[in-house]
């Protein structure tokens, strides 16, 4: 195998005025990278700065080179509470952000932040680089679902619907099969908030229709349709996904690709 392991700097990847710039190390500029699951970016953010909440596809180190900022995390746990950490990093600090796990900077100091992260590329979206998804801003996933499909879901109805969650932690067999399952009964014309999992999930309307809207890689909306009984259809991992039942309410079995 001809491996190609000369050094290289990052490329500019997307710059806004006033708030900063994130560069990052293209598989096409060094194949290596994909070879060997790896993927690398940089950020540099100008004092009092914001980098909006986001998540992405790869475990990442971050490691503080210059400046110093606030940062805000909130890690999927594996039971259903989430837990959200805040916390103050500088010069020569590191900092771990798991996948699925959601974060945001912001640098309240008087000079510019830099961090390089680094990361794990097995299960990315491209080979070698670190595909970001956005909660907030112009290619967020909330621009890309229908108005009614927002309406719906934050105009918040009593006793809408009722997820039942089983994994391994409740029964461990399922650590043999590697799954999870999900039973999803919906109330007519309920809309539970958009949500994502880490890894792929697949639904089987059992009982019911509705719509289904599906946003993926930089907020675009790659599925909008309806479903009905009998139908199946799959979410890939990290893209976000809203279910609105219509008069007749919805029933839905899902699995995901993780038992925990």
């Amino acid at each position: 195998m001809d491996l190609n392991l000369s050094p290289k700097f990052p490329r500019v990847f997307a710059e806004a005025e006033g708030v900063g710039i994130y560069y990052n190390w293209a598989a096409s500029d060094s194949p290596v990278l994909a070879q060997a699951k790896l993927a690398a970016g940089k950020l540099i953010m100008k004092p009092g700065s914001l980098a909006l909440p986001h998540y992405a596809d790869c475990p990442k180190i971050g490691y503080v080179l210059e400046g110093n900022c606030g940062v805000g995390l909130t890690l999927q746990a594996r039971t259903k509470d989430k837990k959200t950490v805040f916390m103050d990093l500088r010069k020569g600090d590191i900092m771990p952000i798991p996948k699925e796990s959601v974060s945001w900077w912001y640098n309240h100091g008087n000079s510019d932040l830099e961090i390089v992260f680094m990361g794990d590329s097995t299960n990315a979206y491209f080979p070698g680089e670190i595909t970001y998804f956005l909660l907030a801003g112009a290619i967020s996933p909330f621009t890309a679902f229908s108005p009614e499909f927002i309406a719906k879901t934050y105009n918040l109805i009593e006793n809408g619907g009722k997820s039942t969650t089983l994994t391994a932690i409740q029964f461990p067999f399922l650590e043999e099969v590697g799954l999870s399952f999900t039973r999803l009964v919906l109330e007519p014309n309920a809309t539970p908030a958009p949500g994502y999992a880490s890894e792929s999930r697949m639904f089987f309307v059992a009982k019911g229709s509705g719509k289904v809207q599906i946003v993926g890689i930089l907020g675009k909306l790659v599925l909008n349709t309806k479903v009905e009984a009998g139908q199946m259809f799959v979410v890939p991992k990290l893209f976000i996904v809203t279910i609105s039942a219509d008069e007749g309410g919805m029933e839905l079995a899902s699995i995901v690709k993780s038992a925990r």
